[in-house]
């Protein structure tokens, strides 16, 4: 569910995340310290650097084969989902992810159309801060880039993959 979050107006956009206080990019002021570059107008980028809470990466159609899935019960965060998470992102390590409960699961489901490669699909959150400075290309439907307010999810909170509301 999209409740407490609006979109980033990105449209197949790069994004880069700098590890510094400069916003040589002239971009918007994201979660710890970083600086998310974004194409804001010079009278709007005060308005929206005090609206943006945190930056998530919503990732869609991450796929682990059934049988290294734990089940339908269980809405951990395991290794094989990460890897899958890493492969699709094209990250070199799950460790940024693994660290800190970085990933939200925001769907699990069965796909057992194939009935020789069954498999579970998730949409899972990412804080932008968790993906140590890479490119994200948004791609609708696939990878979606997105504004959270923190009054609807603290990623502070983040307890065996699924956020926590606050209300």
């Amino acid at each position: 569910s999209d409740r407490g979050t609006t979109r980033v107006p990105l449209r197949q956009t790069f994004v880069q995340f700098h590890a510094n206080q400069s916003s040589h990019c002239g971009g918007v002021l994201g979660a710890d310290a970083l600086t998310l570059c974004l194409a804001v107008p010079e009278g709007q980028r005060s308005l929206v650097e005090e609206n943006v809470k945190d930056v998530v990466v919503r990732v869609y159609n991450v796929s682990v084969s059934a049988p290294k899935d734990p089940g339908k019960d269980d809405f951990d965060v395991h290794q094989e989902l990460l890897e899958s998470i890493r492969k699709k992102l094209k990250l070199r390590s799950t460790k940024p992810l693994a660290e800190h409960g970085n990933v939200a699961i925001v769907r699990k489901a069965f796909d057992s159309r194939d009935k020789s490669r069954k498999k579970w699909i998730y949409v899972v959150d990412i804080p932008l801060r968790a993906l140590d400075g890479k490119k994200i290309v948004e791609s609708q439907g696939k990878i979606e880039i997105m504004e959270v307010c923190k009054d609807h999810v603290d990623w502070n909170r983040v307890s065996n993959g699924q956020a926590i509301n606050k209300s």
